[in-house]
């Protein structure tokens, strides 16, 4: 995974969101209350202390690849069932004892799908399952098309030569077939369209400083660093004009693939 920087306490500030998102899967879900979980992408820990309280027998154990997002978690949920840790979730290597792997808006930061669908099942204990959501084909129209027009034009272009786009963000069809590809029992895979609105400016200018714009301001603080700042003023307006909704609101379309895959 590439190393982006993520603020965790900006993060927990602008996720409201993805928050929202997570808890709708989690709905999906029944606990027996004993259960072996593990968040991955936890990011500033809120889902995983829920899913805490939810398994008060059981166990959570948050996994984030940035430091400052488990930093975060730590200081904010403590609980004796609840642990966080510093992990590429690539890089799992349980096997036959987790009985929930969760994940929430993280995975489109993987390209490597195939590699981690394997480490899932090896994880998952006989009748384990797995509840994943991230972005799909087609999310996020206005931001997507807004950063690529930017970083292709002057002044920016010649800094984003060899830029690698950062998201997988395949369609039902795709990750139906990648999923096949292992045995599980039960394996369910769909996509649902979210029109998100962000209430006011403030909030919708936080979800861009962390973590939409995050790949691209890494990028220039290695390549050009006196860019940065216009590259994100540019972002920021055109994306603030694109998306006002008559009520001062702001709106993007987010589309979410979803699986509930069953071992």
């Amino acid at each position: 995974m590439p190393e982006f920087h993520f603020d965790g306490e900006k993060y927990r500030a602008s996720s409201a969101p993805m928050r929202s998102w997570g808890r709708s899967a989690l709905s999906d879900l029944a606990f027996s209350g004993d259960e072996r979980v593990v968040d991955l992408g936890c990011g500033s820990g809120e889902l995983a202390s829920e899913m805490a309280d939810r398994v008060p027998q059981g166990k959570v154990l948050g996994l984030d690849a940035n430091e400052s997002m488990i930093r975060a978690a730590r200081e904010k949920h403590q609980k004796p069932n609840l642990s966080f840790a510093v992990s590429d979730i690539r890089e799992l290597a349980l096997l036959n004892e987790v009985d929930l792997f969760f994940s929430n808006a993280t995975l489109h930061w993987i390209k490597e799908h195939d590699r981690l669908l394997a480490a899932l099942y090896r994880g998952l204990a006989p009748g384990g399952r797995a509840r994943l959501s991230f972005a799909g084909r087609g999310n996020c129209p206005h931001f997507f098309a807004i950063v690529k027009d930017i970083s292709a034009a002057a002044p920016f272009a010649p800094a984003f030569a060899g830029f690698v786009w950062p998201w997988y963000t395949p369609g039902p069809e795709e990750y139906r077939e990648k999923v096949s590809r292992l045995p599980f029992s039960s394996a369910r895979v769909w996509e649902e369209t979210i029109s998100q609105d962000f209430p006011e400016e403030k909030a919708l200018l936080g979800w861009l400083d962390q973590p939409a714009l995050v790949p691209f301001q890494t990028h220039l603080a290695k390549r050009a660093p006196e860019l940065s700042a216009g590259f994100r003023k540019q972002a920021a307006e055109r994306m603030t004009q694109v998306s006002r909704q008559a009520d001062g609101s702001f709106r993007e379309t987010f589309i979410r693939i979803h699986a509930l895959l069953v071992k």
